[in-house]
């Protein structure tokens, strides 16, 4: 934890007095140029201008996605004169005061302009890097590191820094958990990295693939941290796992805020950004659309933690909600046939075709779900086609892009591009020619979950415009029955019946089924 000790001002004590902060986070594609240099020019360049932006709307914090500014290095000769040195926070260095620095790592290029400007425009800046850092036999014995350094005497890291409003350093995290970043490092044991901020909140960083894991995030939370950072590069997956799926249903189930900055890629399946209030949903959100701009600064007030109770800060946020909405999510109906996805592995799951009314236990391994459907069938469309609806239950230990297994346990109605169950969590190639054929009154689904800090459960929706439900059109609780046991229910209760449903469900991890090997 790096923290600033120093006199609060007057201005300083009216920014904690208040009940919220703004924040706004970005939506950005990298520079595609060639030259590592020229794209980290570039980069920045870019960020300055989002940094100006955010100056003018009066935000308090800004947050940048991941491996958007230098390069992540494809080889250890590259990376010496394209990653960064990051000074430790606890010395509360300002780059910017500090024009004579050592530039190896190209310190200055990239550390002094961005110290600069949150010093100049007064407010916290988050950026993501790829920062190297000497290693030694020294270095490696004081962080109890028993592996052996490179022959270069360098470790590369995946790195979160964070700013203050003077332009010092104030925090710093290295990212625990990559997901096949080629050359990088990680550090010995995950760092619980927070910063306090002088309006008043105390955040906690993660990035990225770690959301999907026990450390560092969900540990912080049980530390008692309600705001998180979140830069990430995420590429999204059918049928639970698209970008803006985890990030409201991570900061829903927490009941923490959640500031989520994603690089912009859709033809590599990447983008998806948004501002989160726990339990009251989105404040805003956007999914980047193939052939559109898609670099966008998304501010939003953000209530604090210890005001969720207030009912007048409720009403504020639900109508600030409605007005975000309508302003990025989104100005016309998108075109999203050609964001690329990846397929969860559900062909292990336990699966049922459903009926226009449907009750039915479905178990998988050690879990077994209660479903309960009402649903109306239309006439088929001519000349359309339409999705097919299934409950499934997965009790399973899966790969993740053959980067890291995990265990997983869920209970989920999913949509279907056909009859065949390998046609699940796919989508129909042309989205102008579907229109819906079943449409739901009413879903619930219940399923008996270890209640251990080991298996973490969610809601989890998704529409076909790749989008979640809003936060008033279901019902999720949690009840514990027994020791380590909790019964789990998620119930759709839109006035109005769904007719574009892609993804219902409970979702869990299942930490205890991490790093196994398994055979497919």
């Amino acid at each position: 934890m790096c923290l600033i000790d120093s006199k609060p001002s007057l201005m300083e004590f009216s920014r904690k007095s208040v009940n919220e902060y703004v924040a706004g986070v970005v939506e950005y594609k990298p520079s595609s140029n060639a030259n590592p240099f020229k794209r980290a020019e570039i980069n920045l360049e870019q960020y300055l201008n989002f940094i100006a932006s955010a100056q003018r709307q009066d935000v308090d914090i800004i947050v940048f996605p991941e491996s958007t500014l230098n390069s992540v290095p494809s080889n250890r000769t590259i990376a010496h004169q394209t990653t960064t040195e990051v000074p430790d926070p606890s010395k509360n260095i300002i780059p910017c005061n500090n024009l004579n620095l050592d530039r190896s790592g190209a310190y200055n290029e990239i550390l002094v302009p961005l110290s600069c400007a949150a010093k100049s425009n007064k407010l916290y800046i988050v950026v993501n890097l790829s920062e190297q850092d000497k290693c030694t036999s020294e270095t490696q014995a004081i962080a109890n590191d028993t592996r052996p350094c490179a022959p270069d005497g360098l470790n590369f890291f995946n790195t979160d820094v964070v700013f203050d409003r003077t332009g010092a350093i104030v925090a710093r995290y290295r990212k625990y958990n990559l997901f096949g970043e080629r050359n990088m490092n990680t550090t010995k044991h995950p760092e619980h990295s927070t910063f306090t901020t002088d309006f008043g909140v105390r955040f906690g960083l993660f990035t990225c693939f770690d959301i999907m894991f026990n450390e560092p995030a969900l540990a912080m939370v049980r530390e008692g941290v309600r705001d998180f950072i979140f830069p990430t590069m995420w590429f999204s997956e059918m049928p639970f796992l698209t970008a803006l799926q985890i990030q409201e249903y991570w900061s829903f189930k927490n009941n923490v805020n959640l500031l989520a900055s994603g690089a912009s890629n859709p033809m590599i399946g990447s983008g998806g950004s948004g501002l989160y209030a726990g339990t009251r949903g989105p404040l805003i959100k956007y999914m980047s659309i193939p052939g559109r701009d898609n670099n966008k600064l998304l501010v939003a007030k953000v209530p604090k933690y210890d005001n969720y109770i207030e009912k007048v800060e409720e009403d504020h946020v639900e109508k600030q909600i409605e007005k975000n909405y309508e302003d990025f999510m989104y100005e016309d109906e998108p075109n999203m046939d050609a964001f690329y996805m990846k397929r969860d592995e559900i062909d292990k799951y336990t699966s049922e075709v459903i009926l226009e009314n449907y009750s039915k236990k479905l178990c998988n391994g050690n879990l077994c779900c209660k479903f309960n459907v009402m649903s109306t069938f239309l006439n088929q469309t001519v000349g359309k086609e339409s999705y097919q609806y299934r409950a499934v239950v997965g009790d399973i230990e899966r790969s993740f892009s053959g980067v890291a297994n995990g265990g997983i346990k869920a209970c989920a109605i999913i949509a279907c591009s056909g009859s065949d169950f390998k046609h699940c969590a796919r989508r129909f190639p042309i989205s102008k020619n579907v229109a819906p054929r079943q449409i739901f009154h009413k879903i619930s689904i219940q399923g008996d979950f270890p209640a251990i800090q080991e298996v973490f459960t969610m809601p989890n929706t998704l529409t076909h415009a790749m989008a979640p439900l809003t936060t008033n059109s279901f019902l999720y609780e949690e009840q514990t029955q027994e020791e380590e046991l909790k019964t789990v229910t998620m119930q759709l209760i839109s006035e109005t019946p769904i007719d574009d449903l892609q993804t219902f469900a409970i979702y869990g991890r299942d930490f205890r089924g991490d790093g196994k090997i398994f055979t497919t």
